[in-house]
């Protein structure tokens, strides 16, 4: 069963489900896809609210009390004239990190509506098309405000001293952009805390034979792979490459594939390790318990220790002096034997 977001498209599944040959998928859907299908979804699922409990749907857990919980809805639609199943999932953990982007954008609009009403202009005109850019660089904002020009007069005295005819005062009019109290766009505000704490699945396999935990956890699972083959799309390496002849590309690629192997080898041992140890080892970033790592934690751990060679002996000699008394436990969960250079 594999993980085809990004050939989603309607030639694809034609391909992909044909009965002679069919394949099993579960893609994330895309924003965009089938007229919307993901926006309509959650529409009708928040409007159904006939949400099954999954419980805590992660083979591993963190281990910090925070691991979020999901709940379910299903729906069968037809996709190109393709019968699949579409899973609505709504988790516990969005919450904070919505009013964690309220709290930053309250306060650049709080900053850019001072700037507004802190100038002065020399005519209405000039005001109001203050405010009409101010609101539309703040179309699709949470908050809102209510604005509107005023103006200021001010009487002065000519300059001089008084004569038997005075002068008659210098009157000025300088406008501005007035502001009342900032609201908050609660519409758009649900509606971005339905698309932050929901996420959505295709699959062309039925329900009776795979659920909607199941499918979750498959899904997850695969993130996985594409961590590891992200490595080959990182810009510091596709920059430095140019190949000419196919064959050279072709081995060149057999090297790459045969690395991402290598961590994904890595990456089984150090956490196959790491489960013996009667407690996560603090070796991590900031010395934090190491429980599950990804290989490039490894690889930056062995980073800090660097092999020097003098005739047939070799040493080993730590970049980081604090981590000297650990190299022998992070050789063990890499499986590495020095005595065998």
């Amino acid at each position: 069963m594999g993980h085809y977001r990004k050939l989603l498209t309607k030639k694809n599944l034609a391909v992909i489900s044909d009965a002679a040959k069919p394949v099993k998928i579960i893609s994330r859907v895309p924003e965009s896809f089938d007229n919307k299908l993901a926006e309509r979804t959650r529409k009708q699922a928040y409007t159904d609210q006939d949400w099954h409990y999954l419980g805590i749907c992660c083979e591993h857990p963190a281990g910090n009390g925070a691991e979020p919980e999901y709940w379910v809805q299903t729906y069968h639609r037809d996709v190109f004239d393709i019968p699949v199943w579409v899973h609505i999932y709504k988790s516990g953990d969005a919450e904070r990190k919505l009013q964690e982007k309220l709290k930053n954008e309250r306060k650049i609009f709080e900053v850019e509506l001072e700037e507004l009403t802190g100038k002065q202009f020399a005519c209405e005109p000039d005001a109001f098309t203050a405010l009409k850019a101010f609101r539309k660089s703040h179309t699709k904002s949470f908050f809102d405000v209510n604005l509107s020009c005023a103006a200021t007069v001010k009487d002065k005295n000519p300059v001089g001293r008084p004569s038997r005819n005075p002068k008659p005062q210098i009157r000025t009019v300088t406008w501005s952009v007035s502001a009342g109290v900032i609201v908050q766009n609660e519409v758009r505000i649900e509606r971005q805390r339905q698309k932050d704490e929901s996420f959505i699945l295709l699959t062309n396999v039925d329900p009776t034979t795979t659920g909607s935990r199941e499918v979750l956890l498959k899904y997850k699972g695969q993130q996985k792979v594409e961590h590891n083959f992200s490595i080959l799309k990182e810009p510091l390496l596709a920059s430095t490459l140019f190949l000419e002849k196919p064959e050279r590309i072709e081995a060149m690629m057999t090297l790459l594939y045969f690395s991402v192997l290598m961590h994904g080898i890595l990456q089984v041992i150090s956490r196959s390790r790491i489960a013996t140890c009667e407690e996560p080892p603090r070796i991590g970033p900031e010395n934090r318990p190491l429980v599950r790592p990804r290989s490039d934690t490894m690889l930056n751990l062995l980073a800090l220790f660097e092999f020097v060679s003098n005739g047939d002996e070799v040493s080993i000699r730590s970049k980081v002096p604090d981590r000297r008394a650990q190299l022998e436990l992070i050789f063990y969960l890499v499986n590495f034997d020095p005595t065998a250079l």
